[in-house]
């Protein structure tokens, strides 16, 4: 392929017929500690290597890949003649190519910004205990504190498992919070006495009273004195510590893993909390604002609304806001639902729901010497090749967006283009295209847009 941008040609006069289709991508790693090292071959290694034609680093740590505008880690476009600049920038300047309804749903597209943020992760120990802003929220945090919250934007997020994956997510039910603290009694040296046995009264389970007392609970957790946690971390390692491996619980073998990744760390506590949650390879969960969270282990991709505000209150050693995060959480009680996808033919589509129109996940899976059809979305896509390689042709467009520049039109005439492992794309609205799988194996790509139900109101 000549041109890594690509034009759609119906027979008219070159300067009037040619239509954006795709753009070619570059699309950075970001290698945080919690990472999977490269000699593992972790996704975010194989695919970010692809992506920029490198060589993986045994020893490095490889954590995210990010494909979309943010600028903490924005996409680059790969221009005619070896030129670049950033995707944001390039769809400024022809924001039509995200399609109308994209635009008119969201203020901040027409400057360039997709809505939705697409990611891989590749996780060997966990993230922090934390919780995202609502749009509110994040515009007060982000004026306060610009250099720890980096933009005004809310942060609802969508995971779905690529490998077998392990995560914390809200706070348990109430009777199973009254199971834990029976399994870490260790808690009362923080709660008082009084107070944890309170939480064995039928009475506590009244709505009121329950509101009153729990929230003051995990708030006394989070505070607890660095001389406190340490005695109570002691104590309780030493106690699981002598249960044999395999007698003890989930919870308990958490406690050691979690300690041995962060000793001492006041998010070994907090975790208790949350629900233990195992996804299987296909399997996701949604998260909106101010719900707490953590990952453990594992792959996935990730989509979530373009921010990227964190809340943090444990297990990291990077800056902790305790006061806003006991603040703004949610505290409900409840088991998280397990989103699995609407398959249809070789799409699998994973749509977060009504309360979410930033994002929506599509896992297309094509055997090998066979072809599929991607009917138009009527937004600008995300387009990632995650396994494979594959011939596709541009079948369709609408009248989107004439070549901004007459000098450049000789250059975008291509309509059939070769795509292997590790390629990212740009797609713009209403482009069909038809994927041949041209290799031995499965042909897997995910596309991240916005909701389709914006596309339907």
């Amino acid at each position: 392929l000549s041109c890594p941008v690509l034009f759609h040609c119906i027979p008219r006069t070159l300067s009037a017929c040619l239509r954006f289709t795709m753009l070619k991508l570059k699309v950075p790693a970001q290698n945080y500690e919690w990472g999977q090292v490269g000699a593992d071959n972790p996704h975010v290694a194989v695919l970010g290597a692809a992506n920029a034609d490198a060589t993986i680093d045994a020893k490095k740590t490889y954590a995210e890949l990010w494909m979309g505008t943010h600028p903490s880690g924005p996409a680059v476009a790969a221009l005619p003649e070896g030129s670049a600049g950033t995707l944001s920038s390039w769809l400024a300047e022809r924001p039509k190519v995200l399609g109308e309804k994209l635009l008119a749903r969201f203020e901040q597209a027409s400057a360039g910004n997709l809505p939705f943020l697409f990611k891989v992760l590749s996780i060997r120990k966990a993230l922090s205990i934390q919780a995202h802003p609502d749009k509110k929220l994040a515009e007060k945090l982000h004026a306060e504190k610009p250099d720890v919250y980096k933009d005004d934007n809310h942060k609802p997020e969508m995971t779905i498992a690529l490998t077998k994956f392990r995560a914390l997510c809200q706070f348990m039910p109430r009777q199973e919070i009254r199971q834990m603290l029976r399994e870490i009694e260790e808690f009362k040296l923080i709660m008082g006495l009084q107070e944890y046995e309170t939480f064995y009264e039928d009475a506590f389970f009244e709505d009121k009273i329950y509101n009153e007392h729990f929230k003051t609970v995990f708030q006394s957790v989070l505070k607890v004195s660095p001389a406190q946690l340490k005695e109570v971390l002691t104590q309780l390692t030493n106690r699981i510590g002598k249960i044999p491996e395999g007698e003890r619980t989930e919870r308990q073998a958490l406690v050691l893993e979690l300690n041995e990744q962060y000793p001492g760390d006041v998010g070994i506590l907090t975790a208790m909390f949350l629900n233990l949650v195992s996804l299987e390879p296909g399997e996701g969960i949604v998260l909106a604002a101010n719900e707490p969270h953590a990952y453990l282990a594992g792959e996935c991709v990730e989509c979530m609304a373009t921010s990227d505000n964190v809340i943090r209150a444990g297990l990291t050693p990077k800056f902790k806001d305790v006061p806003t995060l006991i603040d703004n959480l949610t505290y409900n009680n409840v088991k998280p639902t397990i989103l699995r996808p609407e398959a249809v033919g070789a799409m699998r589509t994973y749509n977060p729901g009504p309360d979410f129109d930033e994002f929506e996940v599509r896992d297309i899976r094509v055997p090998a010497g066979a072809t599929h059809d991607g009917d138009p979305i009527e937004g600008g896509t995300i387009m990632l090749i995650f396994e494979g390689e594959a011939t596709c042709v541009v079948g369709s467009t609408e009248d989107l967006e004439l070549i901004p520049d007459e000098s450049e039109k000789g250059m975008y005439a291509n309509t059939s283009f070769e795509m292997k492992k590790g390629e990212v794309y740009f797609v713009g609205a209403n482009v069909g295209y038809s994927m041949e799988n041209t290799g031995s194996g499965e042909l897997r790509v995910f596309l991240a847009t916005c909701n389709s139900l914006v596309y339907s109101r």
